[in-house]
C-alpha cells in the first residue's frame, strides 16, 4: 500500500468512522439502483445524481474544474463579491487556491462527503465547515443542499468574501481598532482559523494595546506556522490581478501584519 494510499484510507476512516470499500458500495447502489437511462453516464450527470445537487451546479464545481479553470472563469465573481465587501480580492483567490491545491486531506475527504454530508467537516471550493455556511445562509437549507452551495462557483464566492469580512470587522471591534484587511496572510489564517480563534487573538491584542501609551505602527500576529496563510504569504504575488483595495475603517488604531 502507498502513502498516499494509507493516507487516504486514514482521513476517511478519521472523519467518518467508514472505508473507501464502503463509499464504493454506496455509489454503486446509488448510481444503479434508480437511473432509468444507464447510458447517459457523463461525468456531470453521474455528480449529480450522487450529490443531489443540480446538474448546474455540478457544472461549476470543484468536482469538475481545475483551479485554473476556477480562476479564470470566475475571476470577475471573485473581484465584484471582495470589492462590494472591501477586502482584498487577492484572499479570497489564494485561499480557494490553498484548499484546491496544497489541502489533500480536504480534497479526498470531500468525496467522503458526498455520501456522508458532515456538520462539520469543509467542503467545495474554499472547504467552508458546515456550521459557518449555515450561519451565512441562515439556516435556510439542509446539510445536503449547503454542501451543494460550497461546491457551486457562483454560490460559494460571496460566502468566502463575506466569511473573510466578518473575520476582519470582529477583530477589529474585538481587539480596539486593530485592521487585519490589507494584509492577505493574517485574514487567510482566520478564514482558516474560524471565529474563535478571531476572538481569542483580538483580545489579547487589545489588553497589550491597553497598556501602551502609543499606537504601535503595526502589530505582528504568528500565524505563518499555519500552512494556509503560509502558502499564501509565500504566493501572493501570483494573484496580483486580483487585487481590490480593502476599505479601512474609521479610527484605525493600528493594523496587523504576519509574521
Amino acid at each position: 500500500m502507498s502513502d498516499l494510499e494509507s493516507l487516504f484510507r486514514w482521513a476517511i476512516y478519521y472523519d467518518y468512522r467508514t472505508t473507501p470499500e464502503r463509499i464504493l458500495r454506496n455509489l454503486r447502489n446509488r448510481l444503479y439502483g434508480g437511473v432509468n437511462d444507464l447510458h447517459d453516464t457523463s461525468v456531470i450527470n453521474v455528480y449529480s445524481r450522487l450529490t443531489d445537487c443540480s446538474a448546474e451546479q455540478i457544472s461549476r464545481s470543484h468536482l469538475v474544474l481545475s483551479i485554473s479553470e476556477f480562476l479564470g472563469r470566475y475571476k470577475q465573481n471573485i473581484m465584484q463579491e471582495a470589492r462590494s465587501r472591501g477586502i482584498d480580492a487577492r484572499a479570497v483567490a489564494a485561499a480557494i487556491s490553498w484548499e484546491f491545491q496544497e489541502n489533500l486531506k480536504g480534497r479526498l475527504t470531500d468525496y467522503a462527503q458526498i455520501f456522508f454530508p458532515g456538520k462539520t467537516s469543509g467542503i467545495g471550493w474554499g472547504s467552508m465547515h458546515t456550521q459557518e455556511a449555515q450561519r451565512l445562509t441562515q439556516s435556510r437549507h439542509s446539510v445536503s443542499e449547503i454542501a451543494c452551495i460550497r461546491m457551486d462557483a457562483m454560490t460559494v464566492i460571496p460566502l468566502v468574501a463575506q466569511f473573510m469580512k466578518d473575520c476582519v470587522d470582529l477583530y477589529f471591534k474585538e481587539s480596539g481598532g486593530v485592521f487585519i484587511g490589507q494584509d492577505s496572510a493574517v485574514v487567510a489564517y482566520f478564514y482558516n482559523t474560524g471565529l474563535n480563534k478571531v476572538k481569542e487573538s483580538a483580545s489579547k491584542q487589545r489588553k497589550k494595546l491597553e497598556h501602551l501609551p502609543y499606537s504601535p505602527k503595526a502589530v505582528r500576529l504568528k500565524v505563518l506556522i499555519n500552512p494556509m496563510a503560509r502558502w499564501v504569504h509565500d504566493n501572493i504575488t501570483q494573484f496580483e490581478h486580483f487585487k481590490t483595495e480593502p476599505q479601512w475603517p474609521l479610527k484605525v488604531r493600528t493594523v496587523a501584519v504576519a509574521e
